[in-house]
């Protein structure tokens, strides 16, 4: 959430999809850089929610 503030984007109020993600990233699970960026993307607010 903060990576996606401090980039200018409006973070989606999905906190348990946030934390799943910190999770995977932090335990190894996630590692590809690409896969990290597409589920940081899902994160954004569109603004169509």
């Amino acid at each position: 959430m903060t990576f996606l503030s401090l980039n200018g984007e409006r973070p989606r109020p999905d906190i348990g999809a946030a934390e799943e993600l910190v999770i995977a990233v932090a335990t190894g699970e996630l590692e590809a850089v690409k896969l990290t960026g597409e589920r940081l993307r899902l994160l954004r607010d569109t603004g169509d929610l």
